[in-house]
């Protein structure tokens, strides 16, 4: 049997309020599937000042990632249904409410709760609207590879975090259409000390379950503030067999294909190799992108300077992908993964020309 982690409700709690600045969100990925066609729905709730400050957000999205060719040139047309809905609050909208074995996030029209096997998450939009349990699947997983971890994902930057790789289950009412939800998901909670978003360049995350194993990785490439690359990376995986977590030590992310985004005006990956390094093995996975990008970001700023450089576009971005892989153990021993899939998320930072 898999080893099943209690959830820390100190971890579902809101920190850093002290502060000036700070950072806190609740969000998850819900890939689902109605009338024979694969949808993602994403959510946050969001506190704080950083990255466009205290806010709601709702994604839906079921646009298949379907490759054209114009002029001789690989495109991915825009999408026809891409729903993305923001609230923007107030810092003290937030409402927080704890008992014994019990935490409830409440901000706008979206609810967390939190008990120790489970989290709740229950939407009252007019749009898109239920109630959706995650059931973690097996061990709580931690940026930095340790709980309370600190991470200097660049140079003056602090974060922490958990990921919850789960079993996700209820009702989603959207746009008039109801639907059961038996899936697998994800339930990401995160807390930011301090941040420098503009030394960040490139940042590569991935969340993924097979049959057999659940995991997520991770690397940020920045600028410090004498213009010299910082590189920041973590990341864990926990094999069913063997009831075992094993950390990442050194993770290799390669775009294998590439194509043109019309939504977005520019080439992003359609296929990726990634290799993770561990004391027992080697992870080798292939991913392959099944639905076109939800977008964080994608905004263009003109009168933007830095590095001497005017003009700056921050691209960001999550991509719900298939995933074949294996486990090669050090003694050659070699176990095919099955069942994959996962939520790759690119952000890149780049002058206009």
């Amino acid at each position: 049997m898999p080893k099943i982690d209690k959830i820390d409700l100190d971890d579902l709690k809101p920190r850093y309020l002290e502060q000036e600045k700070k950072w806190n969100d609740w969000f998850g990925y819900i890939p689902f599937s109605y009338e024979n066609k694969q949808y993602l729905l994403t959510f946050m709730i969001a506190h704080g000042s950083y990255m466009g400050g205290t806010l709601t957000r709702l994604g839906l999205s079921s646009d298949p990632f379907k490759i054209k060719r114009e002029k001789g040139v690989k495109v991915i047309p825009r999408p026809e249904f891409h729903k993305i809905y923001y609230d923007r609050l107030k810092l003290d909208d937030l409402k927080v409410i704890e008992d014994q074995d019990y935490i409830k996030i409440e901000l706008g029209n979206l609810i967390t709760e939190g008990k120790p096997n489970h989290v709740k998450f229950t939407s009252n939009d007019k749009n898109i609207n239920g109630e959706i349990t995650f059931t973690p699947r097996g061990p709580i997983l931690y940026y930095g590879d340790a709980k309370n971890a600190e991470c200097k994902i660049t140079e003056t930057s602090n974060i922490g975090g958990i990921i919850l790789i789960a079993n996700v289950r209820g009702r989603l009412n959207f746009f008039g259409n109801e639907v059961e939800i038996n899936e697998r998901g994800f339930f990401l909670r995160e807390w930011i000390k301090s941040l420098r978003y503009s030394r960040i360049r490139f940042m590569d995350w991935i969340v993924l379950h097979f049959d057999e194993m659940i995991s997520f990785h991770c690397h940020i490439e920045s600028d410090t503030d004498k213009y010299c690359p910082y590189h920041w990376e973590c990341g864990s995986l926990y094999m069913f067999e063997g009831d075992e977590i094993l950390i990442s030590r050194k993770l290799e992310i390669k775009p294998t294909k590439w194509v043109f985004l019309k939504s977005a005006l520019c080439y992003i990956p359609s296929k990726q190799e990634i290799i993770v390094e561990t004391d027992k093995g080697t992870l080798r996975m292939k991913t392959t992108n099944l639905l076109q990008p939800q977008f964080g970001a994608n905004e263009i700023f003109e009168d933007m300077k830095f590095r001497n450089i005017l003009g700056w576009r921050i691209l960001h971005y999550d991509l719900y992908v298939s995933i074949d892989g294996e486990f090669e153990y050090k003694n050659g021993k070699i176990m095919k993964l099955t069942n994959g899939a996962g939520v790759v998320e690119h952000m890149r930072v780049s002058p206009l020309y």
